[in-house]
């Protein structure tokens, strides 16, 4: 269940938002990368270093990439390892002849990258300990969650969730003292909401509701106790992000939610969270006043695109009338993010009539902006109709534009459409990166090669593989290897791990083997290798610790460590200007 309960704050919650907004959270625009550092930072504290795109203003449109990079994981784990589960529903724990590797092999290993010189490998070690959930790791992780014992917020940010993920009863006394202790910093005591909600006992979900009933002050008075302002609004917009996890059956928290969407002491961002809860607990009885939120003139923009999102939770896929709504306002609205959200929760409802209304959008051209275009081919591809899927091949057989290519190449190999799979060859073999043009439609054509599943994909994958350095083409093409050969990859990616002399290409080698169903003995082998050796990069010995702690989590899909990554940094960000449509 940790494990599930941790994909869904990773993808669920990034699902919930769409993953940006004009304002960029921190993930690379030009596409996914494998970042395989928890944290991220170079700094002790946090405040220097870490990701190359704050969280502010930038003007820059929200971005399809962006959205696919925060939601991948969902996709991923359809292929891979059955349909993932969030919530708070329990999972079947897999018990193989894995179990005995991860006893006896994985945990001494991460125990000892627990220790490492350095603090990336440290960091991306405490999380790894988290996921593979034994107990033997309680005492290490506690050794490093103050700044006396750890002067490194990467380190203590990973101790802290992986303390949560073991769900050891004993650590939420912990966990507890640590959410109310006012003298740490704020993205300390988040960090220990996100433990508690981990650990899901009865008494962590009730402290969880108080502390968001907690009346908020609307804004700082002076220049002066504005830093302090800003840490407990980070812990408003926490709470309320992960109250809306708890189960409604155990905590029916409705009433509180609707209590801070109409407080006027709630800023817009925990107002926008709030909704976005409500919508996650999926009560259809909240539909009408979501929707009168959206269609609220005065309403802040956050409010309003958490609620093009939260429908998609709400609305079931026969209710004919409200799919038009929706489709309505994707056509029509002012905000361009409110119609990509609305677009992305018809494809979260599914069924004819959501694909019918998307289907018909791309038919008679009701966006004019390429970037509009992109999120509709997206839906298109996810609400997977016997429509969607012509409409897309129409318009893949006459895009011109790489972008369009692009999303259509992957749109249509999350539908599986095999009529696009000569064309995707055809056009990777005839892209180059020549003028540093076709990165993208390398990388997503490769990974929609290895979506649809066929062989015939494979010699295309691995010629992209073994012509192209960049990271983003590699990342795609080495998952594409692996969902076309499975376990029978390990050995290609093993080769590629300890013999290439570029960190882009070890990463990708590192993260996708983390991603093998059934990785055998020799995998862990030269994992275990790539950590140990000094002669590489800190990130790449990092993704190797991640990996092994993917492999040693016999639960459910493993976390990349991209989006472990990412995670981090939006726990311990400083200043969340607008957290309720990055989430």
């Amino acid at each position: 269940m940790r494990a599930a309960l941790c994909l869904a704050l990773l993808s669920g919650a990034a699902w919930a938002h769409g993953g940006s907004t004009r304002s960029a959270p921190p993930v690379p625009t030009t596409g996914p990368q494998v970042v395989p550092v928890p944290g991220g930072t170079d700094s002790p504290s946090g405040r220097r270093g870490g990701p190359t795109t704050p969280i502010a203003a930038t003007g820059k449109p929200h971005d399809w990439r962006t959205w696919w990079a925060y939601h991948r994981e969902i996709f991923l784990g359809q292929r891979m390892r059955g349909k993932p589960k969030s919530g708070l529903e329990k999972l079947p724990d897999k018990r193989d002849e894995r179990t005995e590797l991860r006893d006896d092999v994985i945990l001494p290993i991460l125990l000892r990258a627990l220790g490492d010189k350095h603090h990336r490998v440290r960091s991306a070690a405490a999380v790894a300990l988290g996921k593979v959930g034994l107990p033997d790791a309680d005492g290490a992780l506690k050794n490093h969650l103050t700044v006396r014992q750890e002067g490194w917020w990467d380190v203590r940010s990973g101790a802290i969730f992986g303390l949560g993920l073991l769900g050891d009863p004993g650590n939420r006394k912990t966990l507890l003292s640590m959410s109310r202790d006012k003298r740490r910093e704020a993205r300390e005591r988040s960090m220990s909401y996100v433990g508690l909600l981990i650990d899901e006992s009865p008494k962590s979900g009730d402290e969880l509701i108080y502390m968001l009933r907690q009346v908020a002050k609307s804004g700082a008075k002076s220049r002066g106790d504005a830093a302090r302002f800003q840490d407990k609004e980070e812990l408003r917009r926490m709470q309320a992000h992960l109250v809306g996890f708890l189960d409604p059956q155990r905590f029916p928290v409705d009433s509180v939610l609707w209590a801070k969407i109409r407080s006027s002491k709630s800023s817009p961002a925990v107002r926008g969270l709030a909704v976005t809860a409500l919508g996650r607990h999926g009560d259809a009885a909240n539909t009408s006043q979501v929707f009168r939120l959206l269609s609220g003139i005065k309403q802040k923009r956050e409010v309003r695109r958490s609620a093009a999102i939260a429908l998609g939770r709400l609305i079931q896929n026969d209710d004919e009338g409200r799919i038009r709504q929706l489709a309505r306002i994707a056509r029509r609205d002012r905000d361009p993010v409110v119609q990509h959200f609305a677009l992305m929760s018809l494809a979260w409802i599914g069924g004819e009539l959501a694909g019918r209304a998307l289907a018909d959008m791309a038919m008679d051209n009701t966006f004019g902006v390429v970037n509009d275009q992109l999120f509709l081919f997206l839906a298109l591809g996810i609400v997977d109709t016997n429509r969607a899927r012509e409409t897309l091949m129409a318009e893949y057989e006459k895009a011109g534009n790489k972008d369009k290519r692009a999303v259509l190449a992957l749109a249509l190999g999350l539908a599986r459409h095999d009529k696009a799979i000569p064309l995707t060859i055809k056009r990777l073999r005839k892209t180059s990166l020549a003028g540093g043009q076709g990165s993208d439609f390398l990388a997503f054509g490769a990974l929609a090669l290895g979506f649809h599943g066929r062989a015939d994909g494979l010699d295309t994958v691995r010629e992209v593989l073994r012509k192209y350095a960049h990271p983003r083409v590699r990342e795609g093409a080495t998952i594409g290897l692996v969902l076309l050969r499975g376990n029978r990859a390990a050995k290609e990616l093993t080769e590629i791990l300890l013999k290439s002399g570029s960190a882009a290409e070890a990463n990708a080698a590192a993260a996708a083997l983390g991603l093998l169903p059934e990785p055998p003995r020799p995998v862990i082998d030269a994992l275990d290798r790539a950590w140990r050796q000094d002669s590489n990069r800190d990130g790449v010995r990092a993704a190797a610790v991640v990996a092994l702690g993917a492999i040693g989590d016999l639960r459910t899909l493993p976390l990349s460590a991209r989006l472990i990554r990412h995670y981090n940094y939006f726990i311990r960000c400083l200043a969340l200007d607008e957290i309720a449509t990055l989430l």
